[in-house]
């Protein structure tokens, strides 16, 4: 078993052998002819474009990526080709491509002005749309930004898992969507935790995928090879997104096309698991119809370990499917509409015979932007549509051979919503923002419940909420090196037809009505950024965020193994003060950056799975507003380009979250938040090695954490390896391999009370396709 983060004999081996290779391959490059590849970004007018992101692409694989100086030069060192593609990519510009070929002399290369914003960027701002001077939430240090390249490179195979590389992020519990339930894929940032329902609004271009009943998010809505990158801000942005967003923002951002294209990646893998994901789009004149889809499937592993298995056990296993459609119409560069659907649905075995969910949902989106140079930019999103969620539940016998029904769950959701704001840059000093949006969800748990077999009766749990937000922002650069960012917002929550009905087989009907409830919160952020030198940020930042409580929360209950949550109707929001500060500096030509920050906050009201009775055979606990948890800790972080063929990025974050307070229960303060971790340390190394061949390894270690309140039920630490090497074929093929856990550890993952095991090794082969290399 993994106990600790450290280490172990093989560990350390990989890290000899990784060394070795770092040693011997400097010695090659150093002794093989090289070329620089240099240049120079304008706009227009001639006037330099400083932080541009440079791509350099050599066969189709990416040779290393750079950002402009001061003065708007690039350069490339160490090249042993001929020929390669350089992509340059600014916020408000088109992102331009262009051939290099050895023996010119130094590129000029022009951006043009992008025809409109073709997504809400997801930043600690809200806004592409800057003061002149004022950087991108790159500036904040504990900030990331995963692009397409690096999903394709990490080995593990669902976003969620790769997303695990970012220091800080994480789910409800250390199982991903490949096997998990989806109701344990809730997002915290920063040890703030998560009790199924995520702490942290997730994104699709702009529109929220947190589930409307229960707030956890379906990671497979978004076929990967439709992803271009993955945003992530940590810390409370409430002041902007409102309720969800209380411990910070996960954007996945899709790709735009400029041409006709598409791409497409299959695998094969033990557990036998094919997945294909793929994407395409059609440019004719001003329209563009794009498409994306995404199928899987795997007989999945046995959780619980061997030596505690009985008759009732069977691997947890998967299989979804999804699909989206958007018909998008360009006026001139001024604006665009578009029409958007979606359906995804899943099929779920999780670990007895008796145990099963499935989920369908179907979704419609419509979207309009409009950029004016004397109104600004305008934005309008509408989306809606429904979902049904079924699960059963069973007890499970201490000898695990036998186990009987005890709830059919059926969870049927409506939802709409609304995004509508404007941005402007009023002065070369001043940005404004001001905005609105509102969510509608209705939904309801219609239940049967069973006892020893026999049917005892039928439930409806479920209510209607409603929330509207108005926000307001200001962005001032003060100084030359010195911006300010101001930012309010005023929610509205609003909760009602709340009801429980339950129908006995024997026994009259007993149906209990809440009255309806509503809170407001009004939350602030302020942000502050001082650039020392063009190499040194600080930066700093206050706010106070809210989270309202998911009808799932309110009015569902639900059993996990042995252990039964119950709901709670009368919860309250949530609500966390906080802040961070930090630094982020660049050296040796960019190619070392390095970045830290510390953070704390308190979260009042904290809605927790509070254990209330406990014995062999059932663990009762109850969804209960702690008074109060504190999470404070520190980041650090460093990405260094030994060459331009080897890279290693690192991580570590550390966090102590706690009860802090809690009347109804003393003896719980001081306790670790369940399922956070004190220490999360990441590695990334990428080695572009001869014959075209591209390797990268990844490594995630995880210090010791609990499984209940009680703390009680410890999990042990945890280290996964993962990889993929892969190698270009003509034609805009790739081959590659891919594995996680490749050292096979075993982990735990919960303990409820029977101890759950963590994913195996996979491995799997498989090939992509792009039109565009």
């Amino acid at each position: 078993m993994a106990g600790t983060i450290a280490p172990g004999r093989g560990g350390l081996c990989l890290i000899g052998w990784l060394i070795a290779v770092v040693l011997m391959l400097s010695a090659v490059l150093l002794a093989t002819s090289r070329s620089d590849v240099r240049g120079v970004v304008k706009d227009r007018s001639g006037a330099v474009i400083a932080r541009a992101q440079v791509v350099l692409h050599v066969d189709g694989q990416n040779f290393g990526t750079t950002s402009t100086q001061p003065d708007g030069t690039f350069v490339f060192t160490g090249l042993d080709a001929d020929s390669a593609m350089v992509e340059v990519r600014a916020s408000g510009f088109t992102t331009t491509t262009t051939q290099w070929r050895a023996g010119e002399g130094a590129l000029a290369i022009v951006l043009a002005p992008a025809a409109v914003q073709q997504s809400l960027d997801v930043t600690a701002t809200r806004t592409s749309i800057l003061p002149t001077g004022v950087d991108d939430v790159e500036s904040q240090p504990d900030a990331a930004i995963v692009s397409s390249t690096q999903l394709e490179q990490w080995g593990p195979l669902t976003t969620d898992d790769k997303l695990r590389q970012v220091p800080g992020f994480s789910l409800l519990r250390r199982s991903g969507s490949q096997t998990a339930n989806p109701t344990s894929q809730g997002v915290s940032l920063r040890g703030l935790g998560a009790s199924g329902a995520s702490r942290a609004l997730v994104l699709v271009d702009g529109i929220p995928i947190n589930d409307p009943f229960g707030g956890w998010i379906y990671w497979a809505r978004v076929p990967q090879a439709s992803l271009n990158e993955v945003q992530l801000v940590p810390g409370g942005v409430s002041a902007l997104y409102g309720t969800d967003a209380l411990g910070g923002v996960v954007n996945l951002e899709t790709r735009s096309s400029i041409q006709t294209e598409g791409n497409i990646e299959g695998s094969y893998g033990n557990e036998n698991a094919p997945f294909g994901s793929g994407w395409g789009a059609l440019r004719f004149g001003p329209w563009d119809l794009s498409a994306s889809g995404e199928g899987y499937r795997t007989d999945g592993y046995i959780p619980v370990p061997a030596d505690l298995r009985g008759s009732v056990d069977r691997p947890s296993d998967v299989q979804y499917g999804s699909g989206d459609l958007r018909l998008e119409r360009l006026f001139g560069e001024r604006g665009r509409v578009f029409l958007n659907g979606e359906l995804y649905g899943e099929d779920r075995q999780n670990g007895t015979a008796l145990q099963i969910n499935d989920t369908t949902i179907r979704q419609l989106a419509f979207g309009a932007d409009y950029n004016s140079a004397s109104a600004g930019l305008f934005t309008l999103r509408l989306y809606g549509g429904t979902q049904n969620y079924h699960q059963t539940f069973s007890s499970v016998a201490l000898n695990r051979d036998s186990e009987s029904l005890t709830d059919v769950q059926n969870v049927p959701v409506q939802q709409m919503g609304l995004i509508g704001q404007w941005s402007k840059q009023i002065a070369s000093k001043l940005t404004l923002l001001a905005g609105l949006d509102g969510t509608y969800v209705d939904g309801v748990s219609l239940e049967t419940t069973y006892s020893s077999g026999n049917r005892t009766a039928n439930l409806r749990n479920g209510g209607t909420q409603e929330s509207l937000g108005a926000f307001l922002e200001g962005i001032v650069q003060i100084t030359p090196r010195w911006s300010v960012t101001l930012a309010g917002r005023e929610d509205l929550w609003s909760n009602y037809d709340g009801r429980s009905v339950r129908i006995p087989v024997h026994g009259a009907e007993t149906i209990t009505q809440y009255p309806a409830r509503g809170q407001n919160a009004f939350n602030p952020r302020v942000t502050t950024s001082y650039r020392v030198s063009d190499h040194v940020v600080l930066y700093a930042s206050g706010y106070e965020s809210f989270r309202a409580p998911t009808l799932n929360e309110l009015y569902r209950s639900f059993r996990v193994g042995n252990v039964v949550t119950n709901a709670n109707p009368f919860l309250r929001a949530e609500r966390f003060s906080g802040g961070e500060g930090g630094a982020r500096a660049t050296m040796l030509n960019d190619r070392v950056s390095i970045h830290g920050s510390v953070f704390g906050g308190d979260v009042t009201n904290p809605v927790e799975n509070v254990t209330v009775s406990s014995s062999p055979t059932l663990i009762t606990r109850v969804r209960e507003n702690l008074g109060r948890t504190q999470s404070i800790g520190f980041q650090l972080g460093a990405d260094i380009h030994f060459t331009n063929r080897i890279t290693l990025a690192a991580g570590y974050q550390f966090t102590s979250s706690t009860v802090a307070s809690y009347p109804l229960n003393p003896a719980l303060v001081g306790n670790l938040i369940p399922l956070v971790p004190r220490s999360i340390f990441t590695f990334q190394g990428t080695w572009l090695a001869p014959q075209r061949f591209t390797v990268a390894i990844q490594g995630r270690a995880e210090s010791n954490e609990f499984d209940d309140d009680q703390n009680a039920f410890p999990l042990g630490g945890l280290f996964v390896l993962s990889a993929t090497v892969s190698h270009p074929l003509p034609k805009g093929f790739d081959v590659f391999f891919q594995g996680e856990n490749l050292t096979n550890d075993q982990y735990f993952i919960a303990k409820t009370p029977t101890p759950n095991l963590g994913q195996p090794i996979l491995a799997r082969v498989g090939f992509r396709w792009q039109s565009r290399r």
